[in-house]
């Protein structure tokens, strides 16, 4: 019998070779991953026992499940048969109800998740989902997990991501187990740009026309929510410059500073980051030189605050007012005196205001004036994406809170707006002033 050959690119081949036994992926466009579930699909249906190390006779399927049947027949079918073309005239193929059994006697099955009944009854070893988020999300809980318990059998999640629904949901899963060193989940990112076929000339025509938010969600496969509707990517201009003229001042939302003794490492990298805001202030906006983020302990927080403020040589720094700021006070105190360097601590509050008012009225409308400017840095990302997010409840927005403090210690005066008004001004009445 003929041969079987695969040639993956190595984004794909490093998912192949992984051996956890429920994978997740989220790829870009004409990244390759039809090509890699393809692939894995046609390995499963050869092998002789599952990931579980259960022998495996005919009895068992593999199954490579598209959000319809139709699509599934107009996309993923041509390339099975391409994949398996080598062995293909050893096999049977069933165009009408997307059915291939191999020289093993095993079958491969096209389903949809449009009818979801047709998935029951199968006793699966391998399943792939192709692009999962477009499917109802209790398909896999109630149909295909079950499907595979006797097999002990593998699934691969694959697709690009669009917005933060349960697909996203997903990804965080295998992310936080496979952080928790859980052997049976694993999550994945692979670009576009990873698949060498496509040249960089390509990529960049395929994208000039995109705007930055599609570009980051199809192309860079990033699961950016489109739910918040308040900020977008393009609102956020990259500016290597300093300008000459601002004022210098330090915005800080602090997180917790301990992990409980009771709490996983995943779910402990799941809450929120402490960030300080780097930003020069001038009448024409705000130039945010950087935004260093972690979760630090009490003391460490301090540090990075004082060095933050020593980088740009500026006394003003404004915190969050509250417990945290209580818990570092005497931190704060004592390294300033070992620096010989002392600095404003101004509580920040939140003026009774709701977090999406005050983050809203704060930068929604510098943002889209291109009054926000960005020293390029590898927190751009971060900060764009919790832009985009927000107010996404799956979202984090350490980032953005603490840039919208830094509307409460800006002083900036407008000078431009009242040039050669002081010749002018001639008061009413000598008592007020006015």
């Amino acid at each position: 019998m003929a041969q079987l050959h695969f040639d993956l690119h190595e984004k794909q081949a490093e998912v192949f070779h992984h051996p956890a036994r429920f994978k997740v992926v989220a790829a870009g466009r004409q990244s390759g991953k039809t090509t890699l579930a393809t692939v894995e699909l046609t390995i499963a249906a050869l092998a002789e026992v599952s990931w579980g190390g259960v022998p495996l006779d005919t009895t068992f399927e593999v199954a490579y499940i598209y959000p319809t049947f139709e699509a599934g027949k107009k996309n993923v079918w041509p390339r099975l048969k391409k994949v398996i073309h080598p062995i293909i005239d050893s096999c049977q193929v069933y165009e009408n109800t997307g059915l291939i059994v191999f020289p093993n006697g095993r079958r491969l099955r096209l389903f949809g998740t449009d009818d979801p009944d047709s998935l029951r009854g199968f006793t699966w070893s391998h399943v792939v989902l192709d692009e999962y988020k477009d499917m109802p999300d209790h398909v896999w809980q109630e149909v295909v997990r079950p499907a595979l318990s006797v097999a002990r059998g593998s699934a691969l999640f694959i697709g690009t991501p669009k917005g933060k629904n349960h697909f996203y949901d997903l990804y965080r899963t295998a992310e936080r187990r496979m952080e928790d060193g859980d052997p049976e989940w694993a999550a994945f990112t692979f670009t576009s740009a990873a698949n060498p076929a496509i040249n960089k000339a390509e990529m960049l025509s395929m994208t000039k026309d995109m705007s930055s938010q599609l570009v980051q969600q199809e192309i860079e496969a990033s699961f950016i929510s489109s739910g918040g509707q308040v900020f977008k990517a393009d609102d956020f201009i990259i500016e290597p410059m300093e300008p000459r003229e601002g004022e210098w001042v330090i915005a800080v939302d602090p997180a917790g500073f301990s992990k409980p003794a009771n709490v996983r490492n995943a779910e402990y990298k799941r809450r929120d980051e402490t960030a300080i805001v780097v930003a020069k202030v001038s009448p024409d906006g705000w130039w945010i030189k950087e935004i260093r983020h972690g979760r630090w302990e009490v003391r460490e927080t301090a540090l990075q605050i004082l060095q933050a403020a020593r980088s740009v040589q500026t006394n003003k720094v404004g915190i969050e007012k509250g417990m945290a700021l209580n818990a570092m006070y005497p931190y704060l105190t004592d390294l300033m005196r070992q620096f010989g360097r002392w600095v404003e601590i101004i509580p920040l509050t939140h003026g009774n205001q709701r977090k999406y008012d005050r983050i809203q009225w704060a930068l929604q409308g510098r943002a889209q004036k291109g009054r926000i400017l960005l020293h390029p840095g590898p927190w751009n990302a971060k900060l764009i994406e919790q832009a985009c997010d927000f107010p996404d409840s799956k979202s984090h927005d350490d980032l953005l809170d603490a840039l919208a403090y830094v509307d409460q210690i800006a002083t900036t005066v407008y000078t431009s707006e009242f040039d050669g008004l002081d010749n002018q001004f001639e008061p009413l009445d000598q008592l007020t002033g006015y």
